[in-house]
């Protein structure tokens, strides 16, 4: 899947990906790069639906199942609106789009501090998400690069 970035214009009906997961992340991002926010409007496993609260930016992507993969059906170009206020915290910035950015360097180092995690995000983003947030998305990676804790416990011998 291509990655938006500020310059990034969709084709109607542009094939975007085979998992909502993706295509959720790589919109976030893009938000979150840009200081900019959405709503759902809609979202089920086939469709999912959003818009600007700002201006009359909104994204259409579903399920086809011909294909297999989610396509772009109504997507009206780029925002309209400015964000001139930044927050500490991103409303785009949830505990899946934080593990994915801090997966690696949670791999790397598994005992990093959350303030120093925290950092890292502000150096990339210029906002800073709340310490629970991060603990959260760090206690994702962590599951991710090294298997879930609750079962390696339950396969120890008793």
């Amino acid at each position: 899947m291509r990655a938006m970035d500020s310059d990034y214009q969709l084709d109607d009906d542009e094939v975007l990906d085979d998992d909502e997961d993706e295509l959720q992340a790589a919109v976030k991002h893009y938000h979150i790069k840009r200081n900019q926010t959405f709503s759902v409007k809609e979202s089920d496993p086939t469709c999912w639906s959003i818009r600007c609260k700002h201006c009359s930016w909104r994204l259409q992507a579903c399920f086809r199942a011909t294909h297999g993969l989610f396509k772009v059906r109504k997507y009206n170009g780029l925002h309209t609106c400015t964000e001139s206020t930044l927050t500490q915290d991103h409303k785009q910035s949830d505990t899946h789009v934080i593990e994915k950015e801090l997966r690696d360097v949670v791999k790397n180092d598994p005992t990093i501090k959350i303030s120093s995690l925290q950092q890292t995000l502000y150096n990339k983003y210029q906002y800073q998400p709340s310490y629970f947030k991060v603990w959260e998305a760090k206690e994702k990676a962590i599951g991710k690069a090294f298997g879930d804790w609750d079962k390696a416990y339950q396969l120890l011998p008793k």
